[in-house]
């Protein structure tokens, strides 16, 4: 895909008329050019600049140590010390996905190091990012989720994520396409975690949409929301909060999207050619180059 100018982002039907349908490969990780390496600070060859430190007293840095007066606390070997910092990552991964895909370096390889740990879960699965439109864009039966169009966009979306391997999905939450990347995804048993654009998506829906809504952040995947977040990002359940207060105006809708597009490898959209916020969503996704797969609901 080619990079969008940003007067280009002002017409995305035109401007994304480049992108139609992208074919996946059958690889398990076709979004990856690069497949990370995890150097030793002392490598007599150097290490490459843009390699992420990740030992003490970074946040990533091992706090289990066999060597005396290194780490916090002290354990027999080192095979110890890795597997000990492994279970304790599981409850503080906070971030983790800023190393997805990232060269790293520490102290120990080539023997065993907590690098490998991080290396191993931050690169865990494909994560599938999802936009499409509202019901009143799906046709005149688009609120009804067994309507036809609604069950062939579910079928299409499974359809995606079946080519690759452990689909962890993140979803906007809005009615639609939105929701049923949700429970497409709870259904085939795969995680998802919701991404909300601001505090009361849903405080204007019908009280029964409100309940589906609270329904499907309970059963999002608060580990994966937590991996996702970062710094100051506010989280409950399986989602994390965007923007901490109420609706802003629509600039925090492609706020959300861009979070979205920005940890994700790929893109799954369901656009029918018009402007607003999918085709703006797949413009950004587009500049930065990140892989996308779009389809026309109409011709599903």
């Amino acid at each position: 895909m080619t990079g969008l100018e940003p007067a280009d982002l002002a017409t995305p039907s035109r401007a994304l008329s480049q992108l139609s349908y992208i074919p996946l490969r059958n690889d398990a990780h076709p979004w990856r050019v690069h497949i990370p390496v995890i150097y030793n600070r002392k490598d007599p060859n150097g290490v490459p600049v843009h390699a992420k430190y990740v030992g003490r007293p970074t946040i990533w840095g091992n706090l289990y140590s066999h060597l005396p007066g290194k780490g916090e606390i002290q354990v027999s070997s080192r095979d110890e010390a890795v597997d000990k910092y492994a279970e304790w990552l599981q409850d503080n991964d906070r971030g983790l996905y800023e190393l997805r895909g990232k060269d790293l370096t520490c102290w120990c390889v080539p023997e065993r190091c907590h690098a490998e740990i991080l290396d191993a879960e931050a690169n865990r699965g494909t994560l599938i990012a999802v936009t499409g439109h509202r019901p009143a864009n799906l046709g005149h039966d688009g609120y009804n989720p067994k309507a036809p169009v609604r069950l062939k966009i579910r079928e299409w979306l499974a359809k995606q994520g079946a080519q690759h391997e452990q689909p962890m999905w993140i979803t906007g939450g809005a009615l639609g396409v939105d929701q049923d990347a949700a429970r497409e995804a709870h259904k085939n048993g795969q995680p998802y975690m919701v991404a909300i654009p601001f505090r009361g998506q849903q405080n204007k829906w019908r009280s029964g949409d409100q309940q589906r809504y609270r329904k499907m952040i309970e059963l999002g995947d608060s580990r994966l929301a937590r991996r996702l977040a970062w710094k100051d990002e506010q989280i409950f359940d399986g989602a994390v909060v965007i923007h901490e207060g109420p609706y802003p105006g629509p600039w925090v809708l492609q706020k959300r999207n861009e979070w979205m597009v920005d940890r994700c490898d790929l893109l799954l959209g369901v656009w029918n050619g018009d402007d607003g916020g999918t085709a703006n969503c797949l413009a950004y996704a587009a500049k930065i180059d990140r892989r996308t797969i779009w389809v026309d609901p109409t011709d599903l």
